[in-house]
């Protein structure tokens, strides 16, 4: 089987179940950066010791991929993801300490604020195709808990190597 179809030589691609749309609509953007985004966790993925966590979270988003990609899609996230995250974030927090300045993206939490920043961007373009198109509020939110998410378990890879958030502070 040949991995190329030449469907979209001119600019346009197919969503699931056939519609043809510009390859530049926000749809398109959106499941990229949510493409994007786990493709960055696997690469930060390689300094955390919760694989399983992660792998939950790539699952999550390949579920926001299906869900975006498909107008009027049945919601795929729900307020349960949303839950998950935030008893995920709940977790990491325990163990570390209170948290009373900005840090500095660096050590090998560093692609987990890498990854932080591109969820950032997620959450943006699904909040702007929210304002065209009908979009699942509990995937909005759930976009807004993984940011939180991702800045825990940076925090959590640089703790377990002795790196502590005081190095950082910012005045």
């Amino acid at each position: 089987m040949k991995i190329y179809t030449k469907t979209g030589d001119k600019g346009e691609t197919s969503l699931i179940g056939g519609v043809r749309v510009p390859k530049d609509s926000l749809r398109i953007h959106a499941y990229g950066d949510v493409d994007e985004l786990s493709s960055v966790l696997g690469v930060a993925g390689n300094q955390y010791h919760d694989k399983q966590t992660l792998h939950e979270l790539q699952e999550k988003l390949f579920e926001l991929s299906a869900e975006i990609s498909k107008p009027d899609s049945e919601a795929r996230i729900t307020g349960e993801d949303v839950d998950w995250a935030e008893k995920k974030i709940d977790e990491l927090a325990a163990g570390l300490p209170e948290l009373k300045n900005f840090i500095f993206p660096e050590g090998p939490g560093a692609m987990f604020h890498f990854a932080r920043c591109v969820s950032r961007r997620v959450e943006r373009t699904v909040t702007s195709l929210a304002r065209e198109e009908k979009v699942n509020p509990d995937a909005v939110k759930f976009l807004n808990r993984i940011s939180d998410l991702l800045f825990m378990m940076a925090r959590k890879v640089n703790k377990d190597v002795g790196i502590m958030d005081d190095k950082w502070v910012t005045r």
